[in-house]
């Protein structure tokens, strides 16, 4: 997740083509092909649901890239616009997270 100001800032450093909107959800996503694109679809209809606007999907590794590119460059660009902005970042690894369906938990 992004907030306003770390998307502005990371776009002024790398450019990655964010929208400038309140905050942003990046999302990826791993597995055999059939079922990535089952998924897309899933995350997709949750975004959504939840008020999403607008949802992009990475169209070749270049764009994929330079998303992330631009997500791990929010930290030191938060740096430069406030030395007093406190950054926190979690992940939580695949093979760790729990698996569970869209539907169970609506």
């Amino acid at each position: 997740m992004m907030d306003n100001l770390a998307i502005q800032a990371a776009e002024a450093s790398v450019h990655a083509g964010y929208p400038n909107c309140g905050g942003l959800l990046l999302v990826e996503l791993d597995g055999p092909a059939a079922e990535v694109e089952h998924l897309i679809d899933e995350v997709s209809q949750i975004c959504t649901q939840c008020g999403a606007w607008e949802i992009r999907v990475a169209q070749s590794d270049a764009e994929r890239a330079l998303v992330w590119k631009g997500r791990k460059a929010a930290f030191a660009a938060m740096g430069r616009i406030s030395p007093n902005y406190i950054v926190q970042d979690g992940v939580i690894p695949a093979q760790r997270s729990p698996r569970f369906s869209a539907k169970s938990n609506a």
